[in-house]
């Protein structure tokens, strides 16, 4: 059973969104891994619901 990641980038297209592109690449034979894209910034009243829409996930790192 692979675990599952999600990535959490800012913005896509840019630094850690390519972080993560690059993570999931490499490692996808051991984990199952997801990106994302939440900016807390904007995105701050939304934060618990996106929690939620991914609690099926064993780990949530954010990158930004």
């Amino acid at each position: 059973m692979k675990y599952k990641i999600c990535l959490v980038a800012d913005v896509p297209n840019w630094a850690f969104d390519c972080i993560a592109q690059k993570v999931k690449k490499e490692l996808s034979y051991k984990y199952d891994i997801r990106i994302e894209y939440f900016n807390r910034r904007t995105e701050a009243d939304n934060f618990y619901e996106f929690i939620e829409n991914n609690d099926d996930c064993d780990l949530i790192h954010f990158l930004n």
